[in-house]
């Protein structure tokens, strides 16, 4: 099956807002939120820093900010369990400088409101408004009304296998592109994704730096956003080739059974 991405997309035009200046009112509520032992990345400042100089910071990025410079970060490995073994076993988190955290962290609160506008009902995971719970007692929910009828079913369940690190960039633009975002924030997302450089950071040495030419890095506090935006590509395939019974089964997606069924 082939599907035209202008078919699954309705543009909108209310996205207007999200490359507006960001306002005073933003900024300092901001500041105020990070935390002052916060680990630093590359460029060795911490939440204090900011805080205490942030009048300074300010100042220096009022006319322009070369993000080439600033969009740069540490990998560092989290065991996912006590005993790890593997790679797999670990979780890679980027510790980036506090200049570009803060600037996507502004990008993500402006996002964060419009997000519940933009992607289906059947995304949970990082959207405010929405939690992951919900979907598990809609998943109980349907199993008990199956179990009551005597009805036959085949519960699929699909994980994302390193997620954040293999969606790739085109996708996440090209879904937003479609979406109706304006021209300036994709340019926005593309500089970030463009200019984004790693060092793996090993028993407290750096190695080589390397150019990211995929994913979202763990850490960033856009990431979560530009993820659930690139999964909504899928979900819009699913929900479409359901809808035309193209698929080999009858159901797929817990709210849109619950819904077909009321």
């Amino acid at each position: 099956m082939v599907f035209d991405l202008n078919d699954l997309f309705l543009p909108r035009a209310d996205l207007e807002y999200l490359t507006d200046m960001f306002s005073t009112q933003e900024i300092d509520s901001l500041i105020t939120l990070i935390p002052a032992d916060k680990v630093p990345g590359p460029d060795g400042f911490n939440g204090f820093f900011m805080t205490k100089c942030w009048h300074i910071i300010a100042h220096f990025h009022a006319e322009a900010t070369d993000l080439q410079v600033l969009n740069n970060s540490y990998i560092t490995l989290v065991p996912k369990k006590p005993s790890p073994e593997t790679v797999n076993d670990f979780r890679p988190i980027s510790l980036m400088g506090f200049s570009l955290k803060f600037l996507t962290k502004l990008m993500a609160d402006r996002l964060q409101g419009v997000i519940l506008e933009v992607v289906g009902e059947n995304q949970y995971e990082f959207i405010k408004g929405r939690t992951i719970q919900e979907c598990l007692a809609q998943a109980f929910e349907y199993i008990h009304q199956c179990q009551q009828s005597k009805r036959e079913i085949i519960i699929l369940k699909l994980d994302f296998e390193k997620a954040f690190d293999t969606i790739e960039h085109t996708a996440i633009l090209s879904v937003m592109h479609n979406m109706g975002f304006p021209q300036k924030w994709l340019n926005w997302v593309q500089m970030a994704f463009s200019s984004a450089s790693s060092t793996i950071l090993l028993n407290g040495v750096s190695g080589i730096s390397f150019n990211c030419k995929r994913g979202v890095r763990q850490g960033d506090p856009l990431s979560p956003l530009l993820f659930v935006l690139g999964a909504e590509l899928l979900q819009r395939i699913v929900n479409r080739a359901f809808n035309l019974g193209k698929l080999p089964f009858t159901y797929l997606g817990l709210p849109r059974v619950l819904q077909d069924q009321k």
